[in-house]
């Protein structure tokens, strides 16, 4: 009987492709998430990026006018 039957010669790789089992979420990886998430965001229709950009920017406007009021408040609320 030769000697290389049924022995493996070099080193070989397999990837085996996990298999979700019933009732178990398969999750992307956290780093790919954030990016991916906002690519599919960007994609789309115009308006409704526009409109969703537009509604942030207000709202970060609107909470940074109401800190900087509170603090000018508080501050000339002594004098």
């Amino acid at each position: 009987m030769p000697k290389d039957i049924g022995m493996i010669t070099s080193p070989t790789r397999v990837r085996v492709k996990p298999r979700a089992t019933k009732g178990v979420e398969t999750r992307r990886p956290v780093d790919e998430a954030p990016t991916e998430v906002y690519a599919q965001f960007l994609e789309l229709p115009v308006a409704l990026v526009l409109a969703v950009m537009w509604l942030a920017g207000a709202v970060l406007l609107g909470l940074c006018g109401t800190a900087l009021y509170l603090v000018a408040t508080h501050l000339f609320a002594g004098v």
